[in-house]
This record gives C-alpha cells, structure tokens and sequence, in this order.
C-alpha cells in the first residue's frame, strides 16, 4: 500500500435488507515503521470503485483516512541485547507414552519370534548336539596328550545320542535306531577295537588318535544335516 503499510487481508461481507444490499468490507493492516516512541499515524484515503447497472456507470466511494497512535513493542531506553523474541504461539508438547508403549510392544513380540526362532533351530548352546559339542574337547584332549579323555567324550556323545551304553555289540541296533549314521559304520567299528587297545590292552595304535578326530567330525556332520 505504501513504504511502511501493508494490507495484509481483504474481506468482503454482503448482507440483504429490506432497503437493498448492505456490503461490509474487513480489511486487515500490517504497518512496519521503526518506533522509538508513539507516534500518530495516518492511514491515506482509500477509493472504492463500485459497478452499477444502471446507466450512470460505475462510481466511487472514498474510505477517509484513519488517524491512530502506535506505540513500540520495545519499550524506550531498552538494550537490544536484552530483548528476547517470543514465539508467535508455543508449540503443544506432544506425550510419547502411547509410542513407547507400541514400541515396547513391537520389540517384545520380535524377541519372542527371535527365541522361538532360535529354540527351533537349537541355536542354544545347551541344544547343541552331542557330537558337535564334544569335537573341540576331543581336539583339545588329543593336543593335551590325554588319549583316555578324548575316548571317554566320544563314547559319551555315542550314548547319549542313543539314549543308552553303545558296545560294538549292540552297534548294530544303534544304527537300524539311527541309519543316518550307518555310512560311518566301519569308522564306528574301528573306533571300539581302538577303545579295547587303549583301555584293556592299554596300547595305544598310531593312527588310533587321528581316526578318531575324523571320526568326531563326520559323526558331528551327521548330526547338522538331520537337525535341519
């Protein structure tokens, strides 16, 4: 409208009466002059031009000037640094609660689905299978120079994958109970004739420790591809 006056809004408003149309105009300003103090301002006549459809064509109207006293928003006398600048409006602070809680929910029901994941893949290693937990102590034993313990792991893990005391005797029945272990059969066989030297004999073969750290191996290998 003019260096330090805007017009920031226009609104028109009509009403009918009896006596003819009434038009209410709502106009909103905005000024922008720097103000150490009050001072009187003027708001400058404003035309209204107005369509008519008679004859006479369109006329207008003047709205007089509007004289006013502004004041300034910072007081007299005052520092600039001191002036704090307030927010417009303060923004709402918005609760997390009902997040958190979802959250918690989501993260919970992941860790269930992660436990019954890894329980169904025996991934705990108390569900691990009994060869494959023996392999590395069987390893260990053998570097440790302790052939008597390295033999003892094996013929546990044998037992308790049958439920029972396997013998070369009842090796038979073991492998009809579990046939995925039948290819290992002579392996298993040599195994206990190895046992018998050591134990009995207290001999102990030169090739008896390397056969059966192969023999731990593959019995373990067996076990991983029944378990999927």
């Amino acid at each position: 409208y003019n260096d330090w006056l805007e017009i920031r809004s226009l609104e028109l408003k009509t009403t009918e009466a009896h006596e003819g149309t009434h038009y209410q105009l709502l106009i909103e300003f905005q000024i922008f002059p720097v103000l150490k103090q009050s001072t009187e301002l003027e708001i400058p006549p404003l035309p209204l031009y107005f369509l008519s459809t008679s004859s006479n064509g369109p006329f207008q109207q003047e709205i007089p000037p509007w004289r006013f006293t502004a004041s300034p928003l910072i007081p007299d006398n005052t520092n600039q640094s001191d002036v704090k600048i307030r927010a417009l409006w303060q923004p709402t602070p918005l609760s997390l609660a009902p997040w958190l809680k979802k959250l918690a929910s989501f993260a919970s029901g992941l860790l269930i689905v992660a436990v019954m994941l890894a329980w169904q893949r025996k991934w705990f290693p108390w569900q691990s299978s009994p060869f494959s937990r023996i392999r590395s102590r069987i390893h260990h034993a053998i570097e440790q120079k302790q052939p008597q313990q390295a033999f003892r792991l094996f013929h546990q893990a044998l037992n308790e994958t049958a439920g029972y005391a396997v013998f070369q005797e009842n090796l038979p029945l073991f492998l009809r109970q579990h046939p995925h272990f039948a290819s290992l059969e002579a392996d298993l066989n040599r195994f206990f004739e190895d046992s018998l030297c050591l134990f009995f004999a207290d001999r102990l073969l030169p090739q008896s420790l390397p056969r059966l750290e192969r023999l731990s191996k593959h019995c373990a290998q067996v076990e991983k591809g029944c378990r999927k």
